[in-house]
């Protein structure tokens, strides 16, 4: 009986007036030409009592407003005895703002920072089928699964001087990653190839880092459940702009975190979650970079960067591939070192 007692009024109050401010917010609003925050075809009005009604002009629905929001709100539901264009006492939350299409497309060109308008130079994506310059419009979906589970490999190419350094070498790996994490190309070699290097040259960098994802797509929010695999990349010049020291180096500290299990750390993935946190840990303690160890205390990885020790005895030590990710880095100091090796003292360092 209570239920269709009060069906009717509420009916009535999704349809019209909401939200109410106090008499100088409504003089301060007018003074700025402002408009209700969700739609802009909402009109604000005055009551007898100096409270400020938005109503709704050409659609329907529950509309609520407010240009400067306080520390308190009342956030008592709206009773059901209120009748339609009635004035509620106290002050609501605004309502979210619903956009349109075209309000979207405005808000993604507006809202590039200064950073990334300078860095970000080219943007693939096979989803989109080109690639774009436009930084806002550099986006993925939300419903790829390399948004909401992080099932997707990824490679970072640097580009030095106009040209992206050992690029073949960091493909074969890339192939390796999707292949430990049952992910196929959604085209051929060539033609991922062609999109990468297509996306360096639209970038009119000449220095800067190629990076390229393999994803398992857009779909559901399942496990595995999508229409495809998608390619994205992405050509930045953040690392030109980082200051290294190579004089003093890092700080490396060695972590409490645990690092993940063998099989994950041989893909390149963007599951970065127990890089991140040692990284964050190590920096908390004054360090520069995390180093993560076993149960043994045995060296494994770092958090952001290949490992490598010299020794006191002049000897260099690498952690085995087994031991985690193949660094590049790592690759071409102990090839370079044994084309330069010697003899010291009987051994060959």
């Amino acid at each position: 009986a209570l239920k269709s007692r009060y069906l009717p009024a509420i009916a009535q109050l999704q349809r019209k007036v909401r939200v109410v401010a106090n008499a100088a917010q409504m003089a301060s609003m007018r003074s700025n030409s402002s408009r209700c925050l969700c739609h802009d075809d909402c009109v604000p009005s005055t009551s007898g009592r100096g409270n400020v009604v938005y109503t709704k002009q050409r659609s329907r629905g529950r509309i609520i407003g407010r240009a400067n929001m306080p520390q308190m709100y009342n956030t008592n539901p709206i009773p059901l005895n209120v009748s339609p264009g009635s004035v509620i006492k106290g002050v609501r939350t605004p309502a979210t703002p619903r956009l349109t299409p075209e309000r979207v497309m405005q808000r993604l060109a507006e809202t590039t920072d200064d950073a990334a308008l300078k860095q970000f130079g080219a943007f693939y994506s096979s989803e989109l089928g080109g690639i774009v310059t436009e930084p806002g419009f550099m986006v993925v979906h939300i419903n790829d699964h390399m948004a909401h589970r992080g099932d997707a490999v990824f490679e970072n190419v640097p580009l030095v001087e106009g040209y992206l350094y050992q690029f073949e070498e960091h493909f074969e790996r890339f192939k390796a990653s999707a292949e430990l994490a049952g992910l196929p190309l959604p085209m051929s070699e060539q033609r991922v190839c062609r999109a990468l290097l297509d996306t360096a040259a639209a970038s009119m960098k000449i220095n800067g880092m190629l990076t390229f994802w393999l994803s398992r797509g857009r779909g559901s929010f399942g496990i595995i459940e999508s229409t495809g695999p998608a390619v994205y990349a992405m050509l930045n010049t953040e690392s030109v702009y980082k200051a290294v020291d190579r004089d003093n180096g890092w700080r490396a500290l060695t972590s409490p975190v645990e690092p993940k299990p063998q099989y994950f750390t041989a893909m390149k993935n963007v599951s970065r979650m127990q890089e991140s946190v040692a990284h964050l840990e190590a920096m908390s303690r004054g360090g520069d970079v995390a180093v993560l160890v076993d149960d043994e205390g045995i060296v494994l990885y770092g958090s952001c960067c290949s490992l490598a020790i010299l020794t006191a005895d002049n000897v260099l030590v690498i952690p085995p591939d087994e031991s985690g990710l193949a660094g590049m880095a790592a690759r071409n100091l102990a090839e370079l070192t044994a084309q330069v090796c010697h003899w010291i003292g009987g051994r060959n360092v």
